[in-house]
């Protein structure tokens, strides 16, 4: 779907793309915004209880043979140091949510690593993480390779949304099994040609017309909310478009 002039909601449109192109800033925001919200909802919404697998070598083996694991985009291998690092960074009790945060995750969105190169990132909620606002995220670099997994703050996972486009995947959440999301809003799967697939080379478009008189509703509650949380909301709005418009 084409977006303030020629430019579609692709994988490789930056934020001042969509600008040059005619989206206003305010837009922009209104849709990132609506985007952190139902992700942090989905966060709350599909939390479960993480495996209890004791943690060592053999186990490992067991979750990853070969060090091969499924994801929504195909299977992937991850880095041979893996074992070695959950144990070297005392992650080990996060050791039974690693497989099913890539099997089945509840988003998936661009990110760039330490580097500066494209990553995906995987994020999964469980009850034993909620308490503390933090999810389970694991990661694969360019290479295709996984790379990382750890624990991190619902709200830093979420600062990586910066355009509708970065959510490349989104679990179900009527029934059936973890696959492609039914919201339009997100993935704009109810116009898709029947050969569309979710994978890394076909990002489903965003619909911003879709759900904007909701934006539109959320925009006017949030003029009635306490002082402290419009001058919040402004400031952070303030930051968001300063990071936005930033010279690449």
């Amino acid at each position: 779907m084409e977006i303030g002039g020629n430019v579609k909601f692709n994988k490789g449109n930056t934020a001042n793309q969509y600008l040059d192109a005619g989206t206003s800033a305010n837009s922009l925001f209104d849709d990132v915004h609506y985007i952190r919200k139902q992700v942090a909802q989905k966060f709350k919404d599909e939390a479960v209880p993480m495996n209890q697998i004791e943690y060592s070598e053999e186990n490992f083996n067991k979750e990853f043979p070969e060090g091969f694991v499924d994801t929504p985009f195909g299977k992937i291998k991850l880095k041979n140091n893996q074992y070695e690092k959950l144990e070297k960074k005392d992650r080990e009790p996060l050791f039974g949510g690693i497989k099913p945060t890539y099997n089945n995750p509840t988003v998936v969105i661009n990110k760039k690593d330490v580097n500066g190169k494209p990553s995906k990132a995987f994020a999964k909620s469980f009850s034993e993480l909620l308490p503390e606002n933090k999810i389970l995220m694991t990661a694969v670099n360019y290479k295709n390779r996984g790379v990382t997994a750890h624990d991190r703050k619902i709200d830093e996972f979420l600062g990586h949304i910066n355009t509708p486009n970065d959510l490349l995947h989104e679990s179900k959440i009527k029934g059936g099994s973890e696959t492609a999301g039914d919201d339009p809003y997100f993935l704009n799967l109810a116009g898709n040609e029947a050969n569309d697939t979710q994978s890394i080379n076909n990002i489903p478009q965003s619909s911003p017309e879709v759900n904007r008189e909701n934006i539109k509703k959320e925009n006017l509650e949030a003029q009635g909310s306490v002082q402290g949380q419009n001058i919040k909301d402004i400031n952070d709005k303030l930051s968001y478009l300063s990071r936005l418009l930033k010279p690449a």
